[in-house]
């Protein structure tokens, strides 16, 4: 489910399901995208906090995406400065 379906879903429940279009334009997608942001930051920061005071992040995995990158370190440019290349 992609961020305009969740909005879509959002305001069609908000308006009482099968509503029609002048009820579901009450609701604004901008307000409702800014809804969503927020509660996505609070259960985000939930799961931080918790992982915090039991140092314990495995929860956080559920909300990333797994990237096949390779980290090269280019000593010829910045000995600090690193690149990634596809695999």
């Amino acid at each position: 489910m992609n961020k305009e379906e969740l909005i879509a879903l959002v305001r069609e429940k908000a308006s009482g399901g099968d509503a029609t279009a002048e009820l579901v334009s009450r609701f604004h997608p901008n307000i409702v995208a800014a809804h969503i942001e927020m509660v996505y930051d609070d259960i985000f920061n939930e799961i931080v906090e918790k992982g915090f005071s039991d140092n314990d992040f495995s929860e956080l995995d559920n909300y990333m995406l797994i990237y096949i990158f390779s980290v090269l370190w280019d000593s010829v440019r910045n000995p600090n400065q690193y690149r990634c290349q596809v695999i």
